[in-house]
C-alpha cells in the first residue's frame, strides 16, 4: 500500500482517510473563523465517499456574501497544502435555497502550488453552462476564494524575519540563543542519529511554559524516548520527553535524559524492562512529518517495535551534529537480539521565534501582530493590558506612516511589559533615584529614559537574555543609609561599542514590526486593489489598479506615499508580479527622481548609495567617495552624510542635516523646522517650508542659499576666514519665484541683518552680519534678475530699514 505523506498533521496509509482529515480541517478552519461563526448553522462541511462537500444554504440573496467568506477559507486551507489536488466536481447550482459544492477528487504525490488548486477552480467554474450556475453566488465565492489565494501568496516571508534576528545579533554582536534540552533519542532503523538544523527544525514547547520555541529536532527515521502523563493519547510537550525538563520522583529536575529515565528503574537492576512498573507506559515518538505535534499514529509503544529492555549502562558516546551535540548514550536489545543505540541529545534552540499557546484563540482577531521572543501576540497582550489595547486603537485611526511611527514606539515599549520573562530596563524605580530595583539587584542606568525603553524591547523582542547578564555592567560600590551596598551600573557603551549599535538594532526590529502593522493599516486599500487574473491558464497577480491608486496618493501627500512604496515593495515584492517595478513608480510619481535613470536608481540603492528613512531615525551615509542620496520623507531624522558628494533631503519633520565632508553637497530641509550644517567645499541649502537653521560652515566653505516663497523664517549663519586668500570664498542667497528686490525689506536686528518678504510673513535673518566681514553674504540673487552684493546692504545697521 502506497503511503501518502501530508504536510499538515498526520500520515495516511490510504487516500479515504486523507480526503476525510481534509474534511475536519476544513470543518475546523470555518467554526474558529469569526466571519462565519455567526452565521455557522448555515455553512457546513460533510465527508461523503471519499469526497468532501462544502454546503452553504442561504435564505436570501442578502446572505450571498457569506459565501465570499466560505471561498476565503477554503484558499486559505487549501494554499497551505503541499500535496492534495483540488478539483471542482460539482460548482453551484440553482436549488431552492442556494447552494455551494466543493468536492476534492483526488491527491498527487508531488508537490501541489497555489497555481495548481486556483486554475483547477477557475477552470471549472470558467467553463460550467451558464444554466447550470447562479452567476451572483459563483462571483461572491470567486470572489472571496480569490482574495484568500491572494493573502497566502502575501504572507509575511520568514526569510525577513530571519534577515531581523541576524541583523540584530551582527549589530550587538551576539552570536545567537541557543538553549539546549536533553531528550534522549532511539536510532531505530540503525543507520546513526540523524538531526534537522534549526533553521528547518520545529517550533515546540521544551520546558512546559505554553510557549512554542524554534528547536533543531530528530529525523523521521528516529524517535523520541517518551511517557504520556497525562493519558491523552500524544506528548503535549518537553515534560512528557526525557530531558532536563522532567520532574523527578523526588520533584527535582532532572539534570539531563539518562537521570530522567534512571528514575523510573523501580527494581534498581540497571536496565528498564518489563518488570519495571512504567515500562508499559513508555512510548517511542516517530514524528514522520517534522511538524513538532505528536499524533496517535506515529506513537508507539517499546512492544510494537519489538524492544525488549534499555540499559542504563552510560556508553559515554559523544558526537556533534549540525543542529545538536550528543553528551553520552545508551543501548536498547530488542527480541531478535538486535542492539541499538539510545543517543542523549543538546538540541539547540532559539527563542526569538516564538508561538504562546493561549494566542492560539486569537489567530482570527480582526487585528494582530506576531509576537518575537518573550512577547507574545499583540492581539494576546491587548486581552490582559488596556493600557496596550488604547495605544493600539490609537495607532490604527493612523493614517500616515509618520504618525504610526510616533506612536508605535509606545506600543512595543508597552507591548514588551508583558513579556514572560522581565526586562531588567523595565525594573521598578527607587523613588527619587536613577536606581531601579530588579531580582533582588540594584541598577544605574546612566542612559537617558528613551534609550532604556529601547533596551527594554530589544532585551524581550530578541530574547537574547539580559544585556546586564552578558559582561555590560560593572559593580559599583554606593554608600546608603544602611551602609554600603553593590550597584550594578549600566552605561551605554558597556559591552557594546557606541549607543548608535543599539539604535540600529531597535530601528531595524520597529521597522520590522510596523510593516506588520501597514499589512493591516495602511497597506489595506493597495492589497484590496490587487487582482487575481489568468493568463494562458497561468494565474497572475494583476498590480495595474493598484499602481494607479498609488500614483494618486503620490498627489495628495507625496512622502507618506514614498514611505509606504518601499514598505509595500519590502513586504510584498517578491510576491507580487514582475510588472510591479517599484523604481519605476518612484521614477514616475516622485520629482525627486526625476533626473535618474531606474538602473542608476537600483544601483546606488544596491550599493546603499540611496537610503531612505521610513521613520524617526538616524541614516549615516556608507563609507567611499560616491554620491550619496539621504531621504528622510516622514520623521524628525537625522541625516549624515560621508566623505562623497552627498544629496540630503530631510522631508516632513523636524531633521537635522550632516552634509559630510564631500567636496560638493546638497541639502534640502523639506518641511518642518530644519537644521542644516553644510561641511562640504560647496553647499546647496534649501531649508524649504519651516522656520530652518543654515549653516554653511566656516574658513574656506562657498555657500548657495535658496530662499522660496512660503519657506518661512530662516536663520543663516557663515563664518569665513578673510584674512586667507586659499580660505576665502564666495556665497550667495538665490531668491525663488516672486521674489523680487522690490518686495525685501531689509532691517537690522542687533548685529544681524533681516531680510523680510513684505508680501507674507516669509524672512531671512544672517546671523552676526554687522559683527564683521566673516559673516557676511557676498552675492543676493533675486527672481526679476537683479543681483546685488554685500555693500548694497552695509548700511543698514545705521540707517534701520532699507526699502
Amino acid at each position: 500500500m502506497i503511503e501518502y505523506k501530508w504536510n499538515f498533521s498526520e500520515t495516511f496509509y490510504t487516500y479515504d482517510e486523507a480526503v476525510k482529515h481534509v474534511a475536519e480541517l476544513l470543518d475546523e478552519a470555518m467554526k474558529n473563523d469569526k466571519a462565519l461563526s455567526q452565521v455557522r448553522q448555515k455553512v457546513g462541511v460533510v465527508y461523503v465517499k471519499g469526497m468532501i462537500k462544502i454546503n452553504a444554504t442561504f435564505d436570501s440573496d442578502d446572505d450571498v456574501k457569506v459565501v465570499a467568506e466560505v471561498g476565503r477559507v477554503i484558499a486559505d486551507v487549501v494554499s497551505n497544502l503541499s500535496v492534495l489536488k483540488i478539483v471542482v466536481a460539482s460548482g453551484f447550482t440553482l436549488q431552492p435555497r442556494v447552494g455551494v459544492r466543493l468536492v476534492v477528487l483526488e491527491t498527487t504525490k508531488g508537490g501541489v502550488t497555489v497555481k495548481d488548486i486556483t486554475d483547477n477552480v477557475y477552470d471549472y467554474l470558467k467553463h460550467q453552462d451558464a444554466k447550470e450556475i447562479n452567476t451572483e453566488v459563483s462571483s461572491a465565492f470567486m470572489s472571496g476564494f480569490e482574495k484568500g489565494l491572494i493573502g497566502s501568496l502575501l504572507k509575511a516571508d520568514i526569510s525577513a524575519l530571519e534577515a531581523l534576528l541576524q541583523n540584530i545579533q551582527g549589530l550587538l554582536g551576539l552570536a545567537g540563543n541557543f538553549e539546549y534540552n536533553d531528550p534522549l533519542a532511539f536510532d531505530l532503523d540503525g543507520d546513526g542519529i540523524e538531526i534537522v538544523p534549526i533553521k528547518n527544525g520545529v517550533m515546540f514547547d521544551h520546558n512546559s511554559d505554553g510557549i512554542k520555541t524554534k528547536s533543531a529536532w530528530l529525523g523521521e527515521d528516529d524517535a523520541w524516548l517518551a511517557l504520556d502523563k497525562n493519558g491523552n493519547g500524544v506528548i503535549d510537550n518537553g515534560s512528557e520527553l526525557f530531558g532536563d525538563s522532567t520532574i523527578l520522583s523526588n520533584g527535582n529536575k532532572a539534570k539531563n535524559g539518562i537521570e530522567a529515565l534512571a528514575d523510573l528503574d523501580s527494581n534498581h537492576d540497571g536496565i528498564i524492562n518489563n518488570e519495571d512498573e512504567q515500562f508499559k507506559n513508555l512510548r517511542l515518538w516517530q514524528d514522520v512529518n517534522q511538524d513538532g505535534v505528536g499524533q496517535r499514529n506515529e506513537i508507539k509503544t517499546l512492544e510494537d517495535l519489538n524492544i525488549e529492555f534499555i540499559n542504563l549502562t552510560r556508553t559515554g558516546e559523544a558526537n556533534t551534529f549540525n543542529g545538536a551535540r550528543q553528551t553520552d548514550g545508551l543501548e536498547f536489545t530488542k527480541t531478535d537480539d538486535f542492539i541499538g543505540r539510545v543517543a542523549e541529545l543538546s538540541l539547540d534552540q532559539n527563542e526569538f521565534y516564538s508561538e504562546f499557546l493561549a494566542d492560539v484563540k486569537f489567530k482570527n482577531a480582526d487585528f494582530n501582530v506576531k509576537g518575537l521572543g518573550y512577547v507574545r501576540d499583540l492581539a494576546g497582550a491587548m486581552s490582559v493590558d488596556d493600557t496596550l489595547k488604547s495605544l493600539v486603537t490609537n495607532l490604527m485611526s493612523k493614517s500616515t506612516y509618520s504618525e504610526q511611527s510616533q506612536i508605535f514606539d509606545q506600543v512595543l515599549y508597552q507591548w514588551s511589559k508583558g513579556a514572560v520573562q522581565a526586562s531588567a530596563f523595565n525594573a521598578e524605580f527607587i523613588a527619587g533615584s536613577k536606581v531601579q530595583k530588579y531580582n533582588k539587584k540594584l541598577i544605574r542606568f546612566d542612559i537617558d529614559d528613551t534609550l532604556r525603553q529601547k533596551l527594554a524591547v530589544l532585551e524581550t523582542m530578541s530574547a537574547e537574555g539580559s544585556f546586564l547578564d552578558n559582561n555590560n555592567t560593572w559593580v559599583v560600590t554606593q554608600e546608603t543609609d544602611a551602609g554600603k551596598v553593590d550597584v550594578y551600573s549600566f552605561n551605554k557603551n558597556n559591552g557594546v561599542d557606541s549607543q548608535t549599535f543599539y539604535e540600529q538594532a531597535y530601528d531595524a526590529l520597529k521597522s520590522y514590526q510596523m510593516t506588520q502593522v501597514a499589512r493591516q493599516t495602511l497597506f489595506k486599500p493597495w492589497v484590496q486593489s490587487l487582482k487575481l487574473t489568468f493568463e494562458d491558464g497561468e494565474p497572475n497577480i494583476d498590480t495595474s489598479a493598484t499602481k494607479s491608486l498609488i500614483a494618486k496618493d503620490f498627489l495628495t501627500d507625496h512622502d507618506n506615499t514614498m514611505a509606504l512604496t518601499l514598505g509595500f515593495n519590502e513586504a510584498y515584492g517578491q510576491a507580487l508580479s514582475k510588472d510591479f517595478n517599484y523604481l519605476s513608480i518612484l521614477k514616475n510619481n516622485s520629482p525627486i527622481f526625476k533626473n535618474m535613470t531606474q538602473e542608476e536608481m537600483a544601483v546606488r540603492i544596491d550599493n546603499k548609495q540611496i537610503l531612505f528613512a521610513k521613520d524617526t531615525q538616524f541614516i549615516n551615509a556608507t563609507e567611499g567617495y560616491d554620491v550619496h542620496w539621504l531621504i528622510g520623507l516622514a520623521g524628525n531624522d537625522v541625516l549624515n552624510g560621508g566623505y562623497g558628494d552627498n544629496i540630503l533631503i530631510g522631508g516632513e519633520g523636524n531633521d537635522t542635516l550632516n552634509g559630510g565632508n564631500g567636496y560638493c553637497n546638497t541639502l534640502e530641509g523639506g518641511a518642518g523646522n530644519d537644521i542644516l550644517n553644510g561641511e562640504g567645499l560647496f553647499n546647496t541649502l534649501e531649508g524649504g517650508a519651516g522656520n530652518d537653521i543654515l549653516n554653511g560652515g566656516n574658513f574656506y566653505r562657498e555657500n548657495t542659499y535658496l530662499f522660496n516663497l512660503g519657506d518661512g523664517q530662516d536663520e543663516v549663519t557663515v563664518c569665513k576666514d578673510i584674512g586667507s586668500d586659499v580660505g576665502y570664498r564666495h556665497s550667495k542667497i538665490i531668491f525663488g519665484a516672486g521674489i523680487n528686490i522690490t518686495d525685501i525689506a531689509a532691517t537690522s536686528l542687533e548685529l544681524d541683518l533681516v531680510l523680510s518678504n513684505e508680501n507674507n510673513a516669509d524672512k531671512i535673518t544672517i546671523k552676526n552680519w554687522f559683527a564683521s566681514e566673516g559673516y557676511q553674504i557676498e552675492q543676493f540673487e533675486y527672481a526679476d534678475g537683479t543681483i546685488v552684493g554685500a555693500s548694497f546692504y552695509a548700511d543698514i545697521h545705521d540707517m534701520g530699514v532699507m526699502m
